[in-house]
């Protein structure tokens, strides 16, 4: 019964989406909400590194300064169940993982810049100074973690001091790491490796290594005979995140080594493990167009051996693995302009034309891989990507497909999709068009290229989806596509359906995502008013509450607080209005969120969530720390410990 509880609670912010809630229970699937309380890989201000190369969205990438903690729940769709079982899972080409919701919250935060949105318009000094965090926060959370023995609070309080960066000594922030590391229940250990990896110091790094190969000095740290698979998986993850924009290539180097021997070691029976080193290895790579010796044969020895992974005889358990290698491979060659990746794209091309010999993974992930590496001049890999989305045998791969060729663009990409979005079925394939038109044309504005014309074309288009199609499941994609493609003309009416389908959690809460995008300061009050009306729908009020962060609300922090000091709130709604302060809240916020994470008299459930939304607040990263993992995942042939809907590091607040 214990047991059971945890993995509730783990899951609570996935009760949210109206539309699939069912009764919560052990394994539920989690809700990957529009704000996720933390995530945050560290973003540069700069050009963002998406599909095909594009600017726009700030890239995944640097970090720039402390990132906020999240308690060890769930912030993946209630529909993201894990695809086959616990050893090995395979691609999926039905039921839930077809809809679109899944993409969309997996690869959000990069359109959305909800923190550097709000960032912009934080009044002077509303920021947390170290000083804070130093005098109250650190304090409160470090009593927090020796004191308690619920899961779900200790992992969020290891993940906030992976987060905050405070100004205190390695030493005692790592005894406090270390602690967790030897805790009796394999959710904390594995969430302390974890954690480690999200401080990115160099000084976790030999601590890392010797946890995920389990050695001798590994056995000592973490007090264990043996380390446990999934342990050492967080920290392959870990040492990704470390390496990702480490400027010391010797350290790189290290790192690279042992993710690399963890990786050729792998069988049947360490998939996670293997899938661990797979992206860990992806993170740690240098990116092709730095142009020093030593970074330019880390990069090449990296994507030799993972391509050499992704393509050796292996069997069907570890096939899943080998699709998330070619797409690591896709990844990191992005960004090249040597003319290396060219022999790859050809490969990856190969993969769309689904042939019978090889899984349906490797078609879903060369779809996806297609719109980093492929341009609009690609003539043929711009048809094989249309056939696959028109013939394909798999509906998933197809939905790919179509998302590849917006993140792509080109006349021949746009005019294919805007017969698609015409013609396609109203929810199985709509949904999909619209997406990929409204990605097209956000890349097209994010690079200075778009045309008013175009614009005017694409935007008419999917506001008459929008206007004609009464399924409410495929009306919101309408509504987040008309967001990312700017069609301001559509702001009124998308007002007044917010207004007529309040109680339409799903489709409302989309709505709002799309006036968000569209930067329209009139739906405030109509924004304010429904969020008002929304306390017991989870879902509908921290969507609500993210777009009128974006929108420079500076109540809604405010109202959130005040929602969640009262105490009168469900698990679900708890965690929706602590998701959403971490995004939206200020300064002003601390000290109350520190002063509920130290109250014994509180629920641990609450404390953990306090201590989920006060990370969030002190965080200066701008995009979430598992974005550079969740942009272009292919999350319908994964393993738990990437993501199984709660409890993989795509899950993790």
């Amino acid at each position: 019964m214990v047991r059971r509880t945890v993995w509730v609670c783990r899951s609570i912010v996935a009760v949210a989406i109206s539309v699939l809630a069912a009764p919560l229970e052990a394994h539920g699937g989690g809700y990957r909400a529009p704000i996720p309380v933390n995530p945050g890989v560290g973003v540069g201000v700069g050009a963002a590194v998406l599909p095909g190369g594009a600017g726009g969205p700030a890239a995944p990438g640097g970090r720039s300064g402390p990132v906020t903690a999240g308690p060890r729940v769930s912030s993946a769709p209630s529909y993201a169940q894990p695809v086959g079982g616990s050893a090995a899972l395979t691609a999926a080409s039905g039921g839930e993982q077809t809809r679109w919701q899944l993409w969309w919250e997996f690869n959000k935060d990069a359109y959305l810049q909800v923190k550097a949105t709000v960032t912009a318009t934080r009044a002077s000094g509303a920021h947390p100074t170290l000083e804070q965090i130093d005098r109250e926060l650190l304090p409160a959370l470090s009593r927090t973690l020796q004191a308690t023995r619920q899961p779900d609070l200790a992992s969020a309080c290891l993940v906030a001091l992976g987060k905050i960066l405070p100004s205190a000594s390695a030493p005692a922030l790592r005894e406090l790491f270390v602690a967790g590391l030897r805790n009796g229940v394999q959710e904390t250990r594995e969430t302390a490796a974890l954690a480690l990896g999200i401080s990115r110091r160099p000084w976790v790094v030999d601590d890392l290594l010797a946890v995920m190969t389990d050695d001798r000095v590994g056995r000592r740290l973490t007090d264990r005979e043996r380390i446990d698979d999934r342990t050492r998986t967080f920290a392959a993850y870990g040492l990704g995140l470390v390496a990702e924009n480490c400027d010391d290539m010797k350290l790189r180097g290290r790192i690279i080594a042992a993710l690399r021997g963890v990786l050729e070691r792998t069988t049947g029976k360490d998939l996670d493990l293997a899938l661990g080193a797979v992206h860990g290895l992806r993170l740690a790579c240098p990116a092709p167009n730095v142009r020093s010796l030593e970074s330019w044969t880390l990069t090449q020895d990296v994507v030799d051996r993972l391509w050499q992974f992704a393509m050796r005889r292996a069997g069907k358990s570890e096939q899943v693995v080998q699709a998330q290698a070619m797409l690591a491979v896709a990844r990191i060659l992005a960004l090249d302009d040597s003319g290396i990746a060219v022999n790859y794209t050809e490969a990856i091309v190969e993969e769309l034309a689904e042939r019978e010999s090889r899984p349906v993974a490797f078609a879903q992930s060369a779809a996806i891989a297609a719109g980093f590496m492929v341009r609009p001049t690609d003539e043929a890999a711009c048809a094989a990507l249309r056939r696959l989305a028109q013939f394909g045998k798999d509906r998933m791969a197809r939905s790919f497909a179509l998302i590849a060729l917006g993140q792509i663009g080109g006349d021949d990409n746009r005019a294919f999709l805007l017969k698609t979005l015409a013609q396609g079925h109203k929810v199985t394939v709509k949904p999909w068009a619209a997406l990929a038109l409204g990605v097209l044309r956000h890349r097209a504005r994010a690079h200075g290229s778009a045309q008013a014309s175009e614009d005017r074309i694409v935007g008419r288009e999917l506001l008459e989806a929008l206007n004609t199609v009464k399924t409410a499941d495929a009306r919101g994609a309408f509504a987040i596509a008309l967001g990312l493609a700017g069609h301001a003309s559509a702001a009124s009416g998308m007002r007044a359906l917010l207004a007529d389908n309040a109680q339409q959690d799903e489709f409302a809460g989309y709505l709002g995502i799309g006036l968000a995008l569209l930067g329209d300061q009139g739906a405030v009050p109509l924004l304010r008013d429904t969020a008002k009306g929304a306390l017991r729908r989870p879902h509908l009020l921290r969507q609500l509450a993210v777009a009128l962060g974006i929108l420079g609300d500076r109540g809604a922090a405010a109202y959130l607080l005040e929602l969640l000091r009262a105490g009168d709130l469900n698990v679900a709604t708890l965690g929706s209005v602590a998701g959403a302060l971490g995004q939206v809240g200020d300064a002003g916020c601390l000290g109350p969120l520190t002063k509920l994470i130290g109250d014994e008299r509180v629920p641990d459930l609450a404390r953990a969530f306090a201590a989920a939304a006060v990370g969030g607040i002190v965080d200066d990263d701008l995009l979430p720390w598992n974005a550079s993992l969740s942009l272009g995942v292919n999350y319908a042939a994964a393993l738990p410990s990437l993501t199984d809907g709660l409890s993989g590091v795509l899950d993790i607040l």
